[in-house]
């Protein structure tokens, strides 16, 4: 039991699951966006994802202290590792990317400007400081467009082809589904957020309401884009990641309120494009797709 409680510990907290499931969203937009896989750029983005992640945890202890204690501990405990691997990490995504391209090394920064910024405050001799993060929405909204840039241009730059009407359908797509994301961890974060000052959706309406409104746009884009990508693209591997991906979003969404919300939000939010990817890879391989 402590070895798999640990296991699942350096998963999790390390941030590679999550690391993982940017790997495999990028995969299944290879395979939407008919670019023939590429593992480099997966583990680019890997990388890239990784870096971000950790740097974004290292930089906010006294939310995590609220939030998320075990991260922290983990995190503290292994400050220096983590501190080497972020500074590995992307030094090793940059050196990939600008093998293949100067235009794609410079491209790979942007995710590290934005975790920047996304930590940066203003304070005067008056006020307290106030970062970018604890505007409302903005920290949902960065999120969400930061990594659905990553993945759609990533493809693109990797293809040298031009932006496509379903490379922008998708980016709507991946922009809703990790909006939705962010917003149900946001739950989970209530009491540390509204200590930091930081308004989010669930710390301004509650966690009922929020859960509702997210189940709401979940279904909502789902008929949508199972629509557009059905009878306007004729793309079915577009359209079996909607069905799966909305399909797992409302289970999640519905079970939020149990006893397994944090391992709902550690395992299946932070993981749903593994399994997604696996699924489609699987009806790829047995010709059903």
């Amino acid at each position: 039991m402590h070895a798999r409680h640990s296991l699942y510990n350096f998963f999790i907290y390390s941030n590679i699951w999550i690391a993982i499931d940017s790997s495999f969203l990028l995969l299944v937009a290879m395979y939407i966006l008919d670019v023939n896989v590429s593992l480099k750029y997966l583990v680019i983005l890997f990388l890239i994802t990784f870096s971000v992640y950790s740097i974004n945890r290292l930089s906010d202890p006294q939310e995590d202290q609220i939030n998320r204690p075990e991260a922290l501990s983990f995190t503290q405990r292994n400050k220096k590792i983590f501190l080497f691997f972020i500074i590995v990490s992307y030094c090793v995504a940059f050196l990939l990317a600008f093998l293949d391209d100067i235009w794609t090394a410079l491209f790979v920064i942007f995710p590290l400007g934005v975790v920047l910024l996304y930590g940066i405050g203003v304070s005067s001799e008056n006020t307290q400081r106030m970062r970018v993060k604890q505007i409302f929405l903005v920290k949902n909204l960065i999120v969400s467009f930061t990594w659905a840039t990553m993945v759609i241009m990533l493809p693109i730059l990797y293809s040298k082809d031009d932006l496509t009407t379903v490379a922008g359908i998708l980016y709507s797509y991946i922009f809703i589904q990790i909006f939705i994301d962010c917003v149900a961890t946001d739950i989970k974060d209530i009491v540390g957020d509204k200590k930091a000052q930081i308004k989010t959706i669930p710390s301004l309406y509650g966690e009922k309401k929020t859960l509702i409104l997210l189940q709401v746009i979940t279904l909502a884009s789902v008929v949508f884009f199972g629509i557009v990508s059905y009878f306007y693209f004729s793309n079915m591997i577009f359209l079996t990641y909607t069905i799966l991906s909305g399909v797992i979003t409302i289970l999640y969404l519905k079970y939020y309120q149990t006893t397994l919300k944090n391992t709902i939000v550690d395992v299946v939010v932070d993981g749903r494009n593994i399994i997604c990817g696996l699924v489609l890879v699987g009806l790829l391989y047995l010709g059903f797709l």
